[in-house]
């Protein structure tokens, strides 16, 4: 059961939802979930941010992976961009989305293998490398 998260980032800030279910059910995380059969990791880390947000994502590269500490499987990290659709939490899985100021991360309830990797990257330089992307 492997599975991806997408990075959104725009503007100073990332795009992150509170879990409405479990696990970590109430914390909040950046969209993404369990990958499906015949579906590449990329494609997970779109369709689960549809479902999800109600955003439309583009992947513009895989960031690293983490180990849920639950079941021991890897979730795969996607630095991704907006390209369109509407904000919107998809109830039950997020019971909200919003754009997080990267500021605020540190007082938002993460869970802590996820925190760990946000904890370790620059949202700020990977904004100019999607910029960078669209040419």
């Amino acid at each position: 059961m492997t599975g991806a998260l997408a990075v959104v980032v725009r503007s100073g800030s990332i795009l992150m939802i509170r879990r409405g279910t479990e696990p970590f059910s109430g914390y909040w995380c950046p969209p993404g979930g369990v990958q499906e059969s015949g579906e590449s990791l990329e494609e997970t880390a779109i369709r689960e941010t549809k479902e999800e947000t109600g955003l439309e994502v583009d992947v513009v590269k895989e960031l690293g992976r983490v180990v849920g500490p639950l079941t021991g499987h890897y979730h795969h990290m996607f630095l991704c961009r907006p390209s369109g659709g509407s904000l919107e939490p998809s109830l039950p899985e997020a019971t909200e989305a919003r754009w997080a100021p990267y500021k605020e991360l540190p007082n938002l309830s993460i869970p802590p293998f996820i925190r760990e990797f946000l904890d370790k990257l620059d949202l700020r330089h990977l904004e100019k490398i999607d910029r960078g992307s669209r040419s």
